[in-house]
């Protein structure tokens, strides 16, 4: 199911922007916004979540109004990421700035008997 309807509507709401002025972004007629935005007719998808600059799955396949200012920041921010490195770089990028923030994480193993022991060069010091 289609969220566009509403998650249109959210996202003209939280940036106080007209159907008018939607219409006058895209080049399109208040007439043909109006329609889109009583789920009447679908727009070019891709042209309408970058001129709210959000990642078009967001735009389409997510409740926007269940979600904060933040966290679509986030999901952006992510885009953004993957698209300019790529699904591997950008989670791996993803993975060391969480680790950065939160301090060395260390890493644990268990030998055989099920005792855990810390690999040498991995444990905290101080």
């Amino acid at each position: 199911m289609s969220h566009f309807a509403d998650n249109l509507r959210e996202l003209m709401r939280r940036r106080r922007l007209s159907q008018r002025e939607l219409a006058d972004s895209v080049g399109l007629s208040q007439a043909m916004v109006h329609r889109w935005v009583h789920a009447k007719n679908n727009p070019d998808f891709e042209q309408v979540a970058e001129v709210f600059d959000i990642p078009l799955d967001m735009l389409i396949s997510v409740d926007i109004n269940s979600i904060s200012d933040r966290e679509i920041e986030q999901r952006r921010a992510l885009a953004r990421a993957i698209g300019m490195v790529g699904v591997e770089e950008a989670t791996r990028r993803i993975l060391v700035a969480g680790s950065a923030a939160s301090g060395p994480v260390p890493l644990e193993v268990k030998d055989e008997t099920g005792s855990r022991k810390v690999p040498k060069g991995r444990g905290r010091t101080g």
